[in-house]
């Protein structure tokens, strides 16, 4: 995926309804300088044909009369698509589609995250979807579109916890051949960034995702237990999970030694080792936290072989949590073959309201 790396701030000043630009470079993952101008301007466009205003009031649908309604078409290039359209499946009744946009940036005029992260918002929502079609680099997403209304009626009952699950189907259907590995992204990011640009876009993905841990581990009554991340990174992670839970035993390993020389200042115990040589035994953590098991971290082969690995390091009755700040790439129907009780797929952050990808399980 390109991930939208800005140098400067973007403004965005309305004057007779005109909005003017200002930007010095973008640099895409691959260390590769674009027109900035263009990108923004697709990039509001986007934003401005998918918004869902704050003042918007729900309203209901029902699937029999959308379908009545004509199909519409979204466009976009397949090197924009893989890790931005999703679809939130509700079981076997329908799917909604839609194509994550830089919401946040925009609402706050240039002061907002400025890179594409795993959340999801009402905004981001086309509709109900029909089909994708990939030709010529172009990829197709037909779909019955929803008013903002009923977007606002459907995202509503999402919060509510109705059972969904977010997927990435461009990503899941991605030949493992073909997914780049983490070295090769982060080889190609550092083109574009400094290795503190990089771990900061780290830290920066992540703090909804490291709020909603603390919800599942209170909500589990977690309070005394060890902590084991396969793949820490610089150790930020298992540093709020131990501020938030005092009695906790954090354990961090990572293959970048860099890495670890950052996280064993943050963690209780710490080892510069690849994931699958990990000397953790087995039924020994009461709490596995898989934040790598994503796109442009490792491809799906590798993703099955490391769960069906370390989920062996969980006690009985512990807690397995996977996510990331890109597309996860095992699924509910995976993890439900391993003899784990699934308690959750989707997780919530108020401050954004927005939905993201958070599976929670029980070995």
């Amino acid at each position: 995926m390109r991930l939208l790396a800005f140098r400067k701030r973007l403004r965005i000043v309305n004057s007779e309804r005109r909005a003017y630009l200002l930007i010095c470079t973008i640099k895409y993952n691959m260390g590769k300088e674009i027109n900035d101008l263009l990108v923004l301007k697709k990039e509001l466009q986007y934003y401005k044909r998918m918004r869902v205003v704050d003042s918007v009031e729900e309203k209901k649908y029902t699937y029999e009369e959308v379908q009545m309604r004509p199909l519409s078409v979204f466009e976009v290039d397949e090197n924009e698509a893989e890790d931005r359209v999703f679809l939130i499946e509700f079981g076997d009744r329908y799917k909604l589609v839609g194509y994550k946009i830089l919401v946040d940036y925009f609402k706050n005029k240039g002061n907002g995250f400025s890179d594409i992260d795993s959340r999801i918002t009402v905004d981001m929502l086309l509709g109900i979807y029909e089909k994708i079609q990939i030709e010529k680099g172009k990829v197709s997403i037909k779909f019955y579109s929803l008013e903002s209304s009923e977007k606002r009626y459907i995202f509503n009952l999402i919060k509510r916890k109705v059972d969904v699950e977010i997927c990435y189907p461009i990503v899941l259907k991605t030949e493992s051949c073909r997914m780049p590995r983490w070295e090769e992204i982060w080889a190609g990011r550092s083109m574009a960034k400094t290795e503190e640009e990089n771990i900061e876009f780290l830290s920066n993905t992540e703090p909804h995702l490291r709020k909603y841990t603390e919800e599942v581990l209170k909500k589990n009554d977690m309070h005394k237990f060890v902590i084991y991340d396969p793949a820490c990174s610089t150790g930020e992670f298992l540093e709020y999970v131990k501020q938030k839970f005092k009695d906790a035993y954090t354990i961090g390993h990572d293959m970048d030694e860099n890495m670890i020389n950052i996280a064993k200042k943050r963690v209780d115990e710490f080892a510069c080792c690849n994931a699958f040589e990990s000397s953790i035994e087995s039924e020994y953590v009461d709490v596995l936290a898989l934040r790598f098991l994503n796109y442009a971290v490792v491809n799906r082969v590798e993703a099955e072989k490391l769960f069906k690995q370390l989920v062996k390091k969980v006690k009985k009755g512990g807690l397995v949590v996977c996510f990331g700040h890109t597309p996860v790439l095992l699924s509910g129907l995976f993890f439900e073959e391993y003899t784990v009780e699934i308690i959750g797929k989707v997780g919530y952050e108020e401050a954004s309201d927005s939905i993201f990808q958070y599976y929670a399980m029980r070995v």
